[in-house]
């Protein structure tokens, strides 16, 4: 396992996240900023708050960088956000 010596606002994610509205997520801090506008009804869904508290815990291991990734990433899966995705804007593919 890697292991960090410390997460800034411009560590990388673990991977690169393609959002539908052309953005992407790349660092610590865009999850960050994304976290921090999450809506009323957004920040309400447990699938948010599974991604904040790995937000939280990354800051103080490093270790935590991966999951907090794939938390976020799975987030904006579940509410329809990742570019690409069948039936959103900016995808090839038609829903099944």
């Amino acid at each position: 396992m890697t292991h960090l010596p410390h997460v800034t606002q411009e560590t990388p994610i673990s991977f690169d996240i393609d959002l539908a509205d052309g953005s992407k997520i790349r660092t610590v801090g865009d999850i960050e900023a994304y976290l921090t506008n999450l809506s009323d009804e957004q920040s309400e869904n447990d699938h948010w708050g599974v991604a904040a508290q790995m937000f939280d815990n990354v800051i103080h291991e490093p270790a935590y960088l991966p999951a907090v990734t794939m938390a976020f990433q799975v987030a904006a899966a579940m509410d329809g956000l990742l570019a690409g995705m069948p039936g959103r804007p900016n995808s090839d593919e038609s829903p099944p």
